[in-house]
């Protein structure tokens, strides 16, 4: 019998195949920059201690895509709720 508050166990799960494919299928991702060449970094949030119930606010690490050039972040890997607005 499965104690109360735990979740009975589950059984394990086979790994999902892997796609196959090669370089060549697919394509580049391209800074509005030109340039093609990017390095992982992280932008910093706060969240509030009344929100969390701790003494302090609490900091939270958002693991971002910047261009190696221009330093501008990837959009396309933002959280949305952090994506610049498009402008129509």
């Amino acid at each position: 019998m499965t104690p109360p508050n735990m979740m009975p166990p589950q059984p394990p799960q086979a790994p999902r195949p892997q796609p196959k494919f090669a370089i060549k299928d697919t394509s580049p991702v391209v800074c509005p920059c030109g340039h093609s060449v990017f390095r992982e970094a992280f932008m910093l949030r706060t969240l509030s201690r009344i929100m969390t119930g701790e003494a302090k606010d609490t900091l939270i690490t958002v693991p971002i895509v910047v261009c190696d050039k221009c330093g501008l972040p990837l959009q396309e890997m933002l959280p949305e709720e952090l994506k610049a607005p498009k402008i129509v």
